[in-house]
């Protein structure tokens, strides 16, 4: 009895932890195989700044958030990003904050061979 209500109790918490959270975070991954960021109207400059180091000294990926504007908190304001892997794949997308309060934006980098898209930048489905 007590097993079944420490399980019942945990599922309960988990269920209130995950609600709770409003904000939809920043989506980083950075493996051998995939590259992939989903900037969400919560992310901040200091983060894609991070990011960017990560990414040159990483992968030589080259992320320039220069032209971006963020306001005193370092919130975006408009986003405007350019992605040079340096392997032949480039690109570039912007958004601006209202656009990102209902999609998330950013760009991909699928080292996989066979790989469905080796690369993509701009909103992202549900089905990328």
């Amino acid at each position: 009895m007590n097993v079944i209500y420490a399980t019942y109790t945990c599922c309960l918490l988990l269920a209130v932890m995950n609600c709770t959270s409003s904000e939809p975070k920043t989506n980083f991954i950075n493996t051998e195989e995939l590259v992939r960021l989903e900037i969400t109207e919560f992310t901040t400059e200091k983060e894609l700044t991070e990011i960017a180091d990560i990414l040159i000294k990483d992968r030589d990926i080259e992320l320039d958030i220069s032209e971006s504007e963020f306001d005193a908190n370092g919130n975006i304001i408009t986003l405007l990003i350019k992605v040079d892997c340096q392997d032949g794949f480039k690109g570039r997308t912007h958004a601006e904050r209202r656009m990102l309060s209902h999609a998330t934006v950013g760009f991909y980098r699928d080292y996989r061979p066979g790989a469905k898209s080796a690369f993509g930048t701009g909103p992202f489905t549900d089905e990328e």
